[in-house]
């Protein structure tokens, strides 16, 4: 069955194997993750975000939410893992095609031709997705998650950056990443919200 995915998925790795039991209690480490190890997006490639966490990998594409910290993400059909950048970057490479670069209206490219998330400049505030009571947007070059309880902000008529529970990011996950630590850290004063 691993090597029917492995075929259909182009060459993901599997998830590792078990590791030894732990001292006789029958149980064995299936994943594991470093504390404080977070989602470093490290380039864009076309459509695909090259992302390293803890110490691999991974080819993703534009728009897929992923835990990183889930034992399941290097089995994801549509994700590429590897063990360095290079590896991610050819994979992506042999696997696309060359993408019209040409800017449009709404997305243009920085005067460096910076690419990524901050390189790509979007000159009205774009809903992308809402996510745990915020609203996930993007405009300037910034991913921002800006909570519902603010009710309507028009980014580019108000600077939110100084309004409470605010957070500001070039990457998308790291966004969201921070939304799931400030729920975990404080479920209470989440849970009251509305």
């Amino acid at each position: 069955m691993i090597r029917e995915r492995l075929q259909r998925w182009g060459g993901t790795a599997p998830r590792p194997p078990a590791g030894p039991e732990i001292a006789d209690t029958g149980l064995r480490v299936v994943h594991a993750v470093t504390q404080g190890a977070v989602p470093e997006l490290m380039r864009v490639i076309q459509n695909y975000n090259i992302v390293q966490f803890d110490g691999t990998y991974y080819a993703v594409p534009h728009g897929l939410a992923v835990d990183f910290e889930s034992p399941d993400v290097r089995g994801h059909p549509d994700i590429f893992a590897g063990p360095t950048v290079k590896s991610v970057c050819d994979w992506v490479s042999a696997r696309t095609a060359p993408v019209d670069r040409t800017p449009t209206a709404a997305f243009e490219r920085d005067s460096d031709g910076a690419a990524g998330p901050a390189g790509e400049i979007t000159h009205t505030p774009v809903l992308l997705d809402t996510f745990a009571g915020y609203n996930i947007v993007t405009f300037e070059g910034w991913v921002y998650g800006i909570p519902q309880v603010l009710g309507d902000t028009d980014l580019s008529e108000v600077d939110v950056i100084g309004l409470p529970g605010v957070i500001r990011d070039v990457s998308r996950d790291v966004v969201e990443s921070e939304i799931l630590e400030r729920i975990r850290s404080e479920p209470i004063a989440h849970e009251a919200r509305p």
